[in-house]
């Protein structure tokens, strides 16, 4: 939605459930402020630090630790 409006966003990962699910925080500004929101994102990033990093498997479910299949069928 705010695209349509022209006004600035941004996502940023700041940690996982403790199903494993990703949690991020979203940032948006008026328009044209884009400097002032990508500076926002930055410093979010930086209070979090690298303890958010990690990206969350792609081969687990989050409820049951379950494999998923890939792209060519088998379990991942």
């Amino acid at each position: 939605p705010f695209n349509m409006t022209q006004q600035p966003g941004i996502s940023v990962p700041c940690g996982t459930t403790s199903a494993g699910l990703p949690v991020g925080a979203q940032l948006v500004g008026a328009r044209t402020k884009d400097r002032l929101v990508l500076r926002g994102g930055a410093a979010l990033e930086a209070v979090m630090g690298e303890r958010f990093t990690r990206p969350v498997p792609a081969n687990r479910t989050a409820s049951a630790g379950r494999t998923v299949p890939t792209a060519g069928g088998g379990a991942a």
